[in-house]
């Protein structure tokens, strides 16, 4: 059991028995056991919106701990359903044997820049935010530079030489043939593992490299090359998203850069309040197609949510809008930090990059 479960759960009731704890730990274990990206966006939906809608999900997630503990109740107790996913996600943040990148992201993206709150007791928020630190800091590890294993074969060869010399015969040149066989092969087996991680180890460095020479550059060209314009002329408003987007497409092939904030703070992103739908509508129909993403969940997404609904209002910029703040739980006049705004969206073009198709 985990340090911290004892201190996670008991926000759940007001006495907690050992034996009762060891069994919500136990169904914990079980939901970890068979934890996907489906059901951790699923928990994370859990933990944001209240009060609780039956859904199959729901219940799916009650049946791991009614399997371990027939008292459980199907019914009544939907804080204890929603401490308990903060559990699994909590778990999915601190430790680093479970690799749930999409955990950690999705927090903080239906957190929204941390206007809306989870009521689960934990500080899934501050997991989330390191954990994410830490994930981006160890994908950009170069790796330490050694030398090959040496695989030495003298003794072998040492001592077929010295079989072959006490009986020459036909006999003992087979036997010879079949040790040197079976060491040869274990020998080329460990050369070709070896090897593959060598080239495994280069290919993240490339990837490494160019990521921070992309990166580079565009911060150097002061221009953005995915809407041919230079910085400055982005309408203030779209930057957030159409930059954010921009420095999604030069990172995705590893999870978040540790310096994202400082890459974007100068490529004119300097911090002034915006609202969502301003910043949506600031963009323009055409460069609104290009960043959108289908289908997409207002809880977990609520900028993507709202570059999709404006798309499909059209020429009616402003109808989305009220239906969009109901369902995301985001005042319409709420403003937000440009450079917050540009993380965000940032993130939710990453989580959705890693769920898979």
């Amino acid at each position: 059991m985990h340090n911290d479960f004892a201190d996670w759960y008991k926000v759940s009731a007001l006495t907690i028995d050992r034996d009762t704890l060891q069994l919500r730990w136990e169904g914990v274990e079980a939901v970890l056991a068979e934890i996907n990206s489906e059901t951790i966006l699923e928990l994370v939906k859990m933990v944001y919106k209240w009060p609780l809608k039956p859904s199959e999900h729901i219940e799916k997630f009650r049946q791991y701990f009614k399997t371990v503990d027939v008292a459980f109740q199907s019914a009544g107790n939907d804080k204890e359903v929603q401490v308990l996913a903060g559990c699994v996600l909590a778990l999915l943040c601190v430790d680093e044997g479970y690799d749930c990148p999409e955990a950690s992201l999705a927090i903080l993206t239906a957190s929204a820049c941390g206007i809306l709150r989870q009521d689960t007791g934990i500080d899934l928020l501050a997991m989330a935010k390191h954990r994410t630190l830490l994930d981006g800091a160890n994908a950009r590890k170069r790796p330490v530079i050694k030398d090959l294993a040496i695989q030495p074969m003298k003794k072998q060869f040492d001592t077929a030489l010295a079989a072959l010399s006490a009986a020459p015969e036909i006999a003992t040149v087979i036997e010879t043939f079949k040790v040197f066989s079976s060491s040869i092969n274990t020998l080329s087996n460990s050369i070709q593992t070896e090897f593959k991680q060598r080239i495994a180890e280069l290919i993240k460095t490339v990837a490494i490299q160019d990521e921070e020479l992309q990166s580079l550059w565009w911060v150097i060209g002061h221009r953005s090359r995915e809407w041919d314009e230079r910085f400055a002329d982005v309408d203030s408003r779209s930057r957030p998203l159409l930059l954010g987007y921009e420095y999604y497409k030069i990172t995705s092939d590893l999870v978040e850069p540790p310096s994202m904030k400082a890459i974007l703070s100068r490529v004119e992103i300097d911090g002034t309040k915006v609202t969502i739908p301003a910043a949506v509508n600031s963009c323009g129909a055409d460069k609104l197609a290009k960043i959108a993403v289908d289908g997409i969940s207002p809880i977990i997404y609520p900028v993507l949510n709202a570059v999709a609904r404006a798309i499909e209002t059209g020429d009616d910029p402003d109808s989305w809008i009220p239906v969009w703040s109901k369902v995301s739980g985001i005042a319409v006049d709420c403003e937000f930090s440009s450079l917050d705004l540009a993380i965000q969206f940032y993130r939710e073009l990453q989580l959705n990059y890693l769920m898979p198709a």
